[in-house]
Protein backbone atom coordinates (compact mmCIF):
# COMPACT_ATOMS: atom_id res chain seq x y z
CA UNK A 1 0.00 0.00 0.00
CA UNK A 2 2.68 2.10 0.62
CA UNK A 3 4.89 1.52 -2.19
CA UNK A 4 1.60 2.23 -4.41
CA UNK A 5 0.82 5.87 -2.30
CA UNK A 6 4.70 7.13 -2.74
CA UNK A 7 4.23 5.95 -6.94
CA UNK A 8 1.05 7.75 -6.90
CA UNK A 9 2.62 10.71 -5.69
CA UNK A 10 5.61 11.04 -7.83
CA UNK A 11 2.97 10.06 -11.12
CA UNK A 12 1.34 12.91 -9.97
CA UNK A 13 4.17 15.00 -9.32
CA UNK A 14 5.31 13.80 -12.78
CA UNK A 15 1.88 15.23 -14.71
CA UNK A 16 2.69 18.16 -12.89
CA UNK A 17 5.82 19.14 -13.97
CA UNK A 18 4.91 17.67 -17.56
CA UNK A 19 1.67 20.50 -18.07
CA UNK A 20 3.39 23.05 -16.32
CA UNK A 21 6.04 22.75 -19.82
CA UNK A 22 3.34 22.34 -21.78
CA UNK A 23 1.46 25.25 -20.79
CA UNK A 24 4.31 26.68 -21.05
CA UNK A 25 5.07 26.08 -24.97
CA UNK A 26 1.10 27.47 -25.05
CA UNK A 27 0.24 23.11 -26.05
CA UNK A 28 -2.97 22.92 -23.83
CA UNK A 29 -3.69 20.84 -21.00
CA UNK A 30 -6.03 17.97 -22.82
CA UNK A 31 -2.63 16.47 -24.44
CA UNK A 32 -1.36 16.31 -20.88
CA UNK A 33 -4.33 14.79 -19.78
CA UNK A 34 -4.14 12.47 -22.52
CA UNK A 35 -0.61 11.80 -21.82
CA UNK A 36 -1.28 10.69 -17.91
CA UNK A 37 -4.16 8.34 -19.10
CA UNK A 38 -1.48 6.17 -21.10
CA UNK A 39 1.34 6.45 -18.20
CA UNK A 40 -2.20 5.13 -15.98
CA UNK A 41 -2.56 2.55 -18.20
CA UNK A 42 0.82 0.91 -18.57
CA UNK A 43 1.14 1.04 -14.65
CA UNK A 44 -1.93 -0.68 -14.36
CA UNK A 45 -0.70 -2.97 -16.90
CA UNK A 46 2.08 -3.78 -14.91
CA UNK A 47 0.42 -4.32 -11.51
CA UNK A 48 -2.30 -6.23 -12.84
CA UNK A 49 1.09 -8.44 -14.63
CA UNK A 50 2.54 -8.57 -11.37
CA UNK A 51 0.06 -9.45 -9.38
CA UNK A 52 -1.09 -12.69 -11.22
CA UNK A 53 2.05 -13.89 -11.81
CA UNK A 54 2.75 -13.37 -7.97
Amino acid sequence: MLKSKNFLLKYLYFTYIISKIFTKNKINLFKTFIFSKIIGKIYKRKKFEKDRMG
